[in-house]
């Protein structure tokens, strides 16, 4: 008998870390793009960004072990039913209790870890990330500022910078507008400047270097009036525009230990009521952080039952039938934490509905899966019936993937193999890749759904959105997900198929019969082409559209007003020449602008020559120029007003001033709601007009690239399969993620790089396909063919 518990517990063990390393992996990708901009970007060491990925892990691990425990305990004995196994341990006196000792004590273990992960490090963890976020922040807001662009990261300032030193320590050629009086702003030009950050007082303050301050009324009808204050060095305090709302040293409750929030409740020594919501939310919380460890166990209980239960449960089952599973538990825990949020169910109840739904529901499945349990037939037979009509709906859904994979005709007679194409074993190998490559796109996908899903429960709750908003949501950002996913699927696809064909000795029976294994990976690499092909047309067919209509139905499901991309109405603004715009409307209909200034700086020192203020602007069609009325003009000599420089005008045109009213109609747009040739345009306008263009270059050529990592991780896997021996699909499933998690590091790192400036950004867009495509043309031609 502990020959048989120790042969459980490694079955069950095996799925268990190749499902905590999916779902990690999965919840991971959503949130681990901050970390790597902070190394590149910022001021940010390796250490630190480790440091950060650790901090994000508990979170991620309250997800992922129980799904994880759920898909170990169902692909184990789903295998196990299915190779009859099962069946032998009842022959010989072996009962469902005897089955669940080892399941328990590996459910034990796995319940431990997400006790201590939930009120332990998770807590902790979050607390740690806040305040290294503000620590982070306040030591690298320095390398935040960048050249020739508008910088609005500090309270009521719009800082521009002409050039930076290359560690961005110095700036030079400084332009400051305080905007806390939109209508008047406060203009200070320097020729220098840097940020000085007190780590002691927690402090950030601008030190300025030989500059002047431009103090003017709008309504100026004196040249007096304008003020020109020079200054050898100035310092101002700054506030950072998102400040923590918090001290950093004030733990939220989410942020306290579960001891901790006991001692506090125990000590207030009040009873739980409705007018104390600070307690309700402490009790809450609590409760959930007992209830979601302990559904641990409840689904290793369901696992054992349905895997018992279903005799035909393949891998393809235990995936689909855990993600329905999981997904019903979490609708039914968020809604009972939700109404003990209301206060319509005690909070001491709402964590534990689901818990307690589920855990009946699999007490009843063991009792039905125990067959030395033989009193209850009429029940027995009814739920056969039932799971007997589930397999064909699961097989159903799962039979909508075309080719199924068959074994080899051993009646067929042997043919000679030619470079025809397709032959019949081009098309054999071509099902199982395409069985694969569906069924794990459509695993991910729901994957990636569920925890988005998730991630938006308490929004939709909230703010009471209706059900076709979110299943037009996510129906439009389905695209993008399958997008996404589409590389690793061919990775997952290519290494199973093969790696089952090297297993089942088929491998070796096609090189006896003469066919080189080049040539056998030939059709795999003509549907990858394919594959990169269709992912390019749906990235510039599909995409731009869909991710606008459903960026702006997750505007409504977070409770934001929909936001238009077509009218940004900009308030600062680079021309042409060296001048800068400032406003505080534009009419894109009139060609009418409402409080303009307009300041012209001097190329080389970056000081203000002329200033213009007008009430209103329009555009002279016929002149091909801008006209202002009502307002003034004052010229400068080096950093001090001109005699006689100062002219109020009630309607005055500047022919110099050639920016037309299109060079202001610009469109504020992510890479990912554009085509190729809408970027590229779009990139030449933001450059004409000042501003930072660097990672918008990098998603351009990323346009271009990213299609084609379908086929480089086709190169991968087909030589890295054929070389690997004789493994299961599981080892295939967790090589070819940890092949696409390095992956996917090497390109959010590259396209950081190239962002921050680093690298050109050809070469960021790119070096990850050169890189991994050199090391899979490498290993093809090392392999035995």
């Amino acid at each position: 008998m502990k020959i048989l518990r120790r042969y459980i517990f490694k079955e069950a063990l095996g799925p268990f870390s190749l499902g905590l390393l999916v779902f990690s992996f999965v919840v991971m990708t959503r949130a681990a793009g901050k970390p790597l901009e902070l190394l590149v970007q910022k001021n940010v060491t390796f250490s630190e960004v480790v440091l950060i990925f650790a901090y994000l892990m508990p979170s991620v691990l309250t997800f992922s072990i129980p799904m994880a425990v759920l898909l170990g305990i169902l692909l184990c004995f789903g295998r196990l039913s299915m190779d009859s196994e099962v069946t032998a341990m009842r022959a010989s006196g072996v009962g469902v209790h005897n089955l669940l000792r080892p399941v328990l004590t590996f459910a034990l273990l796995a319940w431990l870890l997400a006790l201590v992960n939930s009120n332990v490090w998770d807590p902790e963890s979050k607390f740690s990330l806040k305040r290294m976020g503000q620590e982070i922040f306040l030591k690298s807001i320095s390398g935040e500022v960048r050249p020739r662009v508008f910088e609005e990261s500090f309270a009521q300032l719009v800082l521009y910078v002409q050039d930076t030193t290359p560690d961005k320590s110095l700036w030079k050629g400084v332009f400051l507008a305080d905007i806390s009086n939109r209508d008047e702003p406060k203009i200070i030009v320097a020729r220098s400047g840097n940020l000085i950050h007190d780590a002691v007082e927690r402090r950030l303050q601008l030190h300025l270097q030989d500059g002047a301050n431009h103090a003017v009324n709008a309504s100026v009808k004196d040249p007096h009036e304008y003020q020109v204050v020079k200054f050898e060095k100035m310092d101002i305090p700054l506030a950072s525009a998102t400040p923590p709302s918090e001290d950093s040293l004030v733990r939220k409750i989410p942020e306290t230990s579960t001891l901790e929030l006991l001692r506090i409740g125990r000590d207030s020594g009040d009873r739980l009521s409705g007018k104390d919501p600070e307690k309700r939310e402490r009790v809450l919380e609590v409760q959930k952080r007992l209830a979601l460890p302990a559904s641990v166990l409840i689904f290793a209980l369901l696992g054992v039952a349905l895997g018992v239960i279903s005799k035909r449960g393949g891998k393809s089952y235990g995936f689909v039938i855990s993600l329905i599973i999981f997904l019903f538990y979490w609708l039914l825990f968020f809604q009972g934490v939700e109404f003990a949020k209301s206060g319509r169910i005690s909070p001491y109840v709402g964590p534990w509905i689901a818990n307690l739904a589920f855990a009946a529901l699999a007490a009843y499945l063991l009792l039905i899966a125990d067959r030395q349990i033989r009193g209850n037939r009429w029940v027995q037979t009814r739920w056969a019936g039932l799971v007997r009509q589930f397999e064909k709906v699961v097989r159903f859904v799962i039979g909508l993937i075309p080719g199924v994979t068959r074994p080899l005709d051993k009646s067929a007679k042997p043919t000679v193999p030619g470079l025809r194409i397709p032959l019949i074993l081009d098309k054999y190998v071509i099902r199982g890749f395409v069985r694969y490559f569906l069924l794990v796109l459509a695993t991910f996908s729901v994957i990636f759904i569920v925890f988005t899903f998730f991630e938006l429960l308490n929004d939709i709750v909230e703010h009471r959105i209706a059900g076709l908003v979110v299943f037009n949501y996510f129906r439009y950002l389905m695209p993008q997900i399958i997008f996404y996913m589409i590389p690793v699927s061919v990775l997952v696809a290519v290494l199973v198929n093969f790696n089952l064909l090297v297993r089942t000795s088929q491998i070796t029976a096609i090189k006896a019969s003469g066919i080189s294994l080049y040539r056998l990976s030939i059709p795999l690499f003509l549907v990858a082409g394919f594959v990169s092909a269709s992912s390019f047309g749906l990235q510039e067919y599909v995409l731009p559209y869909t991710n606008q209509v459903q960026d702006g139905l997750r505007n409504i499901i977070k409770g934001r007003g929909p936001q238009t991309f077509s009218r940004p109405n900009r308030k600062w603004m680079m021309g042409e020449e060296p001048r800068i715009f400032y406003y505080n409307l534009f009419d894109e209909d009139r060609n009418l602008f409402g409080g303009l200034s307009v300041f012209e700086l001097d190329p080389g020192t970056s000081q203000i020559k002329r200033r213009i203020y007008a009430t209103r602007a329009s555009w002279n069609v016929r002149e091909k120029c801008w006209t202002f009325e009502d307002g003034w003009s004052q010229e400068f000599v080096g950093e001090r007003p001109a005699n006689q420089g100062f002219r109020k005008f009630e309607r005055s045109m500047f022919p110099h001033i050639t920016e037309p009213p299109d060079y202001f109609k610009k469109e504020v747009k992510e890479s990912s709601k554009m085509t190729l040739a809408e970027l590229r345009e779009y990139i030449l306008d933001l450059q004409r007009s000042g501003f930072d263009v660097v990672k918008l270059t990098v998603a351009l050529h990323k346009k271009l690239s990213f299609p084609l990592v379908s086929l480089v991780m086709c190169l991968i896997a087909v030589p890295f399969s054929l070389s690997s021996g004789r493994h299961g699909s599981l080892y295939g499933i967790g090589v070819s993620l940890l092949i696409g998690i390095t992956y996917w590091l090497a390109q959010s790192l590259f396209e950081q790089i190239g962002g921050a400036g680093k690298m050109t950004p050809f070469l960021a867009a790119w070096a990850p396909n050169i890189v991994f495509g050199a090391g899979g043309v490498y290993l093809l031609f090392s392999i035995k063919t």
